[in-house]
């Protein structure tokens, strides 16, 4: 066999095995994604008219922080990172209706997060708008064994927030 030959071969081989190695590191770390929509406590409230009980505001998140779509539901106080634009203001009472809710797990940090995805009017553009809200805390627990557990502070959308946490098998 010609040098030559080896050396492509050698070539075509490590070339492959680097492709396939950045490949799998990709699919190995990118987030984990479960529709949750079915599951309490968010079925009761997808598909629903909702009317806001608090002033709240649209805000224009960063590419790095959004899950589902640019624009962040959030309350009208809420401090901001740095970059991050605040668009629409909605006063209490304002509609909105959530689609779905996807819980997102980092496989680097192990960490979920809970995102409510919704539309609503905004009248500035005469058209609806997807927003997503970030609701539920996720129970920090030492144990790799336990079940995924969330709890609700409340939601712009309630008078009270849920009284009890949520265990996702």
């Amino acid at each position: 066999m010609k040098t030559s030959t080896v050396i492509k071969v050698t070539i075509a081989v490590v070339i492959v095995g680097l492709g396939l190695f950045i490949g799998l590191l990709y699919v190995a770390f990118q987030p984990k994604t479960t529709d949750v929509s079915e599951f309490p406590p968010y079925a009761q409230f997808i598909g629903q008219s909702l009317s806001l009980e608090r002033d709240a505001m649209i805000a224009q998140n960063l590419k790095e922080f959004s899950y589902e779509t640019q624009f962040l539901l959030a309350e009208e106080d809420q401090p901001l990172f740095e970059g991050v634009e605040r668009l629409y203001k909605l006063k209490k009472g304002h509609m909105i209706t959530l689609t779905e809710v996807k819980h997102y797990k980092n496989t680097v940090s192990g960490f979920t997060h809970s995102i409510v995805v919704g539309q609503t009017y905004i009248p500035e553009l005469e058209g609806d708008i997807t927003f997503e809200y970030h609701w539920g805390k996720q129970v920090i627990d030492l144990d790799p064994e336990a079940p995924l557990e969330f709890r609700f502070p409340i939601a712009l959308w309630q008078k009270e927030a849920l009284q009890r946490s949520y265990i996702f098998e």
